[in-house]
């Protein structure tokens, strides 16, 4: 995985929580996962779906921005639904 969309998903994890400790960036063999343990956009919400579809944007619209690609995010859990964090899936493949 190039390590270009790494370093622009954790720069957009910076930017939803400047402290560095809300959220880490695991690699999930060929994909990534930005773990998002206080996400905004979940908090005081209740919800049988992720809610968090700011986020998933902001990640697409970074990711496009910094390879000229599409890339799919899937929020794969939420705290809205019940989940401990907000995750959210970056299909990188091996291209």
């Amino acid at each position: 995985m190039p390590a270009r969309r790494r370093r622009i998903i954790e720069f957009c994890a910076h930017l939803l929580h400047p402290d560095g400790e809300s959220t880490t960036v695991p690699l999930l063999d060929t994909d990534l996962l930005l773990v998002d343990r206080c996400s905004a956009a979940a908090t005081g919400q209740e919800s049988t779906v992720p809610v968090c579809h700011l986020t998933v944007g902001l990640l697409e619209a970074a990711l496009f921005w910094a390879t000229g690609k599409d890339v799919d995010v899937e929020e794969v859990a939420c705290r809205a639904a019940g989940a401990p964090s907000c995750d959210f899936r970056i299909r990188t493949g091996s291209a």
